[in-house]
């Protein structure tokens, strides 16, 4: 954290920012011959207070956060904390359960800086997606393809 004495206009004030905190992470492949991908591991806290660390890939594509189905009871939502959803995606429309009460996410990197995340659960999905309207309003995401790489940076 950077103290300013002053205000642009020379009246002394308080002044505290925050510099922004970028990592570079490489591609990696959780499954061999899945190819590398932009895996992120962010830990995840439920509504019951249960937290784990969980692989997931940042997904430009992804308007929110989904996680395969069986998460759901694992973080202690419950039918009435979950309601009927339907969602597009590329192989075409399906019905998923919305979370309605949040669960946060953080960086292990960076615990201070914590995601608010109203995740979509998905029967038969196999891999957590990082979405935009979640992750990436707490993150800046910058792909980096043909070096294999992605840096996010807190905005």
């Amino acid at each position: 954290m950077i103290s300013l004495s002053w205000y642009p206009h020379g009246v002394p004030a308080p002044f505290f920012c925050r510099l922004p905190q970028s990592f570079t992470i490489p591609y990696r492949e959780l499954s061999p011959g899945n190819g590398a991908r932009p895996y992120l591991v962010l830990v995840l806290t439920g509504p019951n207070g249960r937290s784990g660390p969980v692989w997931g890939i940042v997904d430009s594509g992804a308007d929110d956060s989904s996680l395969p189905f069986s998460y759901a009871i694992l973080m202690g939502y419950t039918a009435s904390t979950l309601r009927s959803e339907p969602f597009q995606q590329v192989g075409g429309a399906g019905a998923g359960y919305r979370a309605t009460e949040p669960c946060t996410a953080h960086l292990p990197e960076n615990p201070a800086v914590k995601v608010e995340m109203h995740p979509l659960f998905v029967q038969g999905a196999q891999t957590p997606l990082w979405g935009r309207q979640d992750f990436m309003k707490r993150y800046d995401v910058t792909f980096l393809e043909g070096q294999q790489r992605f840096i996010i940076t807190t905005s």
